[in-house]
């Protein structure tokens, strides 16, 4: 009996030991894709709306650093991502920091705006 009783034990430690290590692999495996999902939407995002040579003409390294550019493709960028959140059925908040506003937005049609 006492025989049977350790081979007993031994499959139940053998089975905890099996479901810890699952648990945690299984625990790894989201932390993992946790983390690499923002990255990959950052990547996108940045291939989007990035400053893109048209042709063999090449960008003025000097217009890069101008303040009153920079600030049109901003808005160009601000514009654009409410074009694209247009495009989706869904409710979205906008933030406008230079003009201190905030929208709600449906579908692109603003719904409500506070300061």
């Amino acid at each position: 009996m006492e025989a049977g009783e350790k081979i007993v034990k031994t499959r139940k430690k053998t089975v905890l030991i099996i479901l810890i290590v699952l648990i945690s692999a299984l625990l790894v495996y989201y932390t993992v894709m946790l983390l690499s999902g923002p990255e990959k939407k950052l990547n996108e995002l940045s291939e989007t709306f990035i400053i893109k040579q048209d042709g063999k003409a090449k960008i003025d390294e000097r217009i890069l650093s101008d303040s009153a550019y920079l600030e049109l493709l901003k808005e160009k960028a601000y514009l654009q991502s409410r074009i694209s959140m247009a495009g989706t059925d869904s409710i979205y908040l906008t933030i406008n920091i230079p003009d201190s506003t905030i929208n709600i937005e449906i579908s692109g049609v603003v719904v409500n705006s506070a300061k």
